[in-house]
């Protein structure tokens, strides 16, 4: 197992006991398919550090995990895409399987996936995928590979150790963290794009996306999607 630490010229803004992850494996199914990968990004002594936990044989499995759990263990919330349903099931699976005691919740997850999607339609984005969301904003990578692409480097590298199908993997990761720390922001991104309807009283703020409205008997409904603040109905008087 092999850990590739670089620390950036740049401080990438994302809070205060927060870090970035991602993670490759060799397949779907997280009963039998392993971690071979995990790329983390967090802020330390005013620098932006990113981190990678290579293995370099799927045997290294259980070490890649210990290494990446003690480094992430005292922070407070991670960020992720799409980390909900793939990344953190998955690493839980692979962590209960080598019986190391220690989970990821999803209570402590930011997915970036989970923000954007209402608004695809708004957007008009053909799909919600990273790379898609990153050409809306005008981010244009180095890598050139999909995470199922990935996949079938790994077993080709498992077999030639060839340099280059290593590095190749490396830089999909390195790119999927770096980028997701970037647009990590997309809700101020977000807000001169979409409109936002902003409400708030005393004991109330919400800011909303409305969808349709209509005005009967002296009465404005609105349909909307929440961009912050969860109340589904609200009657607002003046």
């Amino acid at each position: 197992m092999e850990v590739i630490t670089k620390v950036l010229d740049e401080l990438i803004d994302i809070p205060p006991n927060h870090f970035v992850f991602d993670i490759e494996t060799t397949g779907l199914n997280s009963n039998y398919c392993k971690v071979i990968l995990i790329g983390i990004l967090f802020n330390q002594d005013n620098k932006t550090v990113i981190k990678q936990y290579f293995a370099n044989t799927e045997d290294d499995e259980k070490e890649l995990l210990l290494s990446f759990i003690n480094d992430i263990k005292n922070y407070k919330n991670h960020i992720t895409f799409n980390g909900l349903t793939f990344d953190i099931p998955f690493l839980n699976t692979r962590l209960k399987k080598h019986n190391i005691d220690f989970s990821l919740s999803k209570n402590d997850d930011i997915d970036i996936l989970k923000l954007i999607r209402p608004f695809k339609e708004k957007l008009s984005l053909s799909d919600c995928k990273l790379k898609t969301i990153e050409k809306y904003l005008g981010i244009y990578r180095e890598d050139t590979i999909s995470g199922k692409e990935s996949i079938d480097l790994y077993k080709e590298y498992s077999v030639s150790q060839d340099i280059d199908l290593k590095e190749k993997i490396l830089l999909h990761n390195y790119e999927d963290i770096y980028y997701l720390g970037i647009i990590f922001k997309i809700k101020d991104i977000l807000k001169g794009k979409l409109n936002v309807l902003c409400i708030s009283t005393n004991n109330l703020s919400l800011k909303l996306v409305p969808i349709s409205f209509k005005i009967s008997k002296n009465t404005l409904s609105i349909k909307y999607i929440a961009f912050e603040g969860n109340i589904s109905n609200i009657n607002i008087y003046s």
